[in-house]
């Protein structure tokens, strides 16, 4: 397994307010160690490389390197990168968030959840009435009464009436956004959109990616910004630590009715590029996972792996929006914050948070 590095933290604050907030990381860029070898050898490689999404980095890896050799590739990976997704969510928010909010974690929960979907991402498993104990422990709901909540008004009167296990997660939440106060001046970090073939020239793939000159941010509020809940409660509430939260529970739901619908595929995608270039996509619980290959005599002559932690901890990108400016004098609460904003933005490498009085 790689090292997988850390991010270190720092927040400015002159005892009023969050003057500075910024971002180093010590993650080493694995992609090197592919260059050079065979694609066969680069994804058998992949899998021990990544302890975390590693079945989205295998999928991924193939995905490109087969589309770079001019060849379909499989989508064997799909129900697994599904699954392992499913199982992210559900460790934050069953476990992590309770955690973080003081309320109780729901380990028996997640212990019988997460073990159906190893099941189900081995070929085995009942996937229609797993989606039906997603829903109903989650949210105490039915798939068609969720679908129906299309306000902020209306999840929160669903969160008082204390249904699911995740019903108590979101009214906790919304009690914290509701007393933050920021400047007036709120930074924001656009939310990566989808795109095509024909938007590829407005990346940049490194370890400080961005869309058309500016960071993005990813993950499941990217990918389900133009839901009308999701709409609703970005204009109530514009630190977005709700609306993240929430759109993680809208796409484990959705995932669960594509599972139960065998609807996996499209978490994965690939895209031809120059000669002998390709470009594999893959849905993680993060956000969006790049891998670009480029193949010359049959060997890897250029690889790139842009993960969603790139994207969320950019210098200039959604972390740091979610800290600049705010308003507040006490210091605990400013590191109780910024452990919230940093969950809400799930990093996968360990971190450290240091404040100093600018």
């Amino acid at each position: 397994m790689a090292d997988v590095g850390k991010l270190e933290f720092g927040i400015a604050w002159d005892g009023e307010m969050v003057r500075d907030a910024t971002i180093t990381s010590t993650r080493p860029r694995a992609d090197r160690v592919l260059e050079g070898r065979t694609a066969q050898e680069a994804v058998k490689l992949v899998s021990l490389l990544f302890s975390v999404c590693g079945k989205a980095q295998s999928a991924a890896a193939e995905a490109a390197m087969a589309v770079a050799q001019g060849r379909e590739p499989t989508q064997t990976h799909s129900r697994a990168v599904a699954c392992e997704a499913m199982q992210e969510h559900l460790w934050r928010l069953l476990l992590d968030w309770p955690a973080l909010l003081g309320l109780p974690k729901r380990q028996e929960i997640f212990v019988r959840l997460h073990g159906a979907l190893n099941a189900i991402a081995a070929g085995a498993g009942d996937t229609r009435a797993l989606s039906d104990e997603l829903h109903r422990t989650l949210t105490g709901m039915t798939s068609e009464e969720w679908a129906r909540l299309d306000s902020y008004a209306a999840l929160i009167e669903w969160s008082q009436g204390n249904h699911g296990s995740c019903a108590p997660v979101v009214a906790a939440l919304d009690a914290l956004e509701s007393v933050l106060s920021q400047g007036d001046a709120i930074e924001t970090c656009d939310l990566l959109p989808e795109w095509s073939t024909t938007e590829l020239d407005r990346f940049r793939f490194d370890a400080q990616p961005h869309w058309g000159g500016r960071p993005m941010e990813t993950g499941a509020l990217a990918y389900w910004q133009h839901e009308p809940l999701l709409r609703d409660i970005l204009r109530q509430r514009q630190s977005r630590l709700l609306a993240r939260l929430v759109a993680r529970v809208h796409d484990l739901l959705d995932s669960a009715n594509n599972l139960a619908r065998e609807r996996t595929a499209q978490r994965i995608q690939c895209f031809a590029l120059e000669a002998n270039a390709g470009l594999g996509l893959v849905r993680t619980a993060r956000g969006m996972l790049l891998h670009y290959t480029r193949i010359e005599r049959g060997h890897i002559a250029q690889c790139c792996i842009v993960a969603p932690t790139e994207w969320n901890f950019h210098p200039r990108g959604a972390w740091r929006a979610g800290l600049m400016n705010l308003r507040e004098r006490d210091a605990a609460r400013v590191m109780e914050i910024a452990r919230r904003v940093t969950l809400s933005l799930d990093p996968c490498a360990e971190y450290t948070i240091k404040m100093r009085h600018a």
